[in-house]
Order: structure tokens, then C-alpha cells, then sequence
């Protein structure tokens, strides 16, 4: 198990995003943390930055996962062939 359950979270290694999760879902948290967002321009600013950071430690941008697999699978089967 991890410390957080958003992905950008974890991949990061701290809470860059708030996670309100189970009994503090409350609807009163929930609005609080938006209305924190929406009145404070640098907050916004750097969860984006952060959460761009982390997203980009996870991939982002790069070949897509099965991609990868399938030419990992023509290697193969391209050595097995030469050899």
C-alpha cells in the first residue's frame, strides 16, 4: 500500500493535490479546498507546476506501454529468427 491513492501524488512522493478521500470527502472540505484554489492565483500555479512535474516522472510524453511491448516481442522474435 502507499501513502496517497492519486497517482501524481505518488509518483511524487508528497501531496502536491489534497486528497480528500472517504470521511473527509465532506462537502464542506471538498468546497473549502476549491475555494482555497480559486482564491489563491500561486497556489493554482504551483499544484499545475507540480502536478506537471509528477506526470511527467510517470511517462508522460513518452512511448505508450504497448508500444513498448510489442516491439519487445518483434526482438525477440527477430533474434530467434537470425539465431
Amino acid at each position: 500500500t502507499g501513502k496517497y491513492a492519486t497517482l501524481f501524488n505518488h509518483a511524487a512522493d508528497e501531496e502536491i493535490a489534497r486528497e480528500l478521500i472517504q470521511n473527509d470527502a465532506t462537502p464542506d472540505r471538498i468546497a473549502a479546498e476549491v475555494s482555497r484554489l480559486l482564491a489563491d492565483p500561486e497556489a493554482r500555479r504551483l499544484q499545475a507546476e507540480r502536478q506537471t512535474a509528477a506526470l511527467d516522472l510517470m511517462g508522460r510524453n513518452a512511448p505508450d506501454p504497448s508500444s513498448l511491448a510489442a516491439d519487445a516481442v518483434l526482438r525477440v522474435i527477430a533474434a530467434k529468427a537470425g539465431g
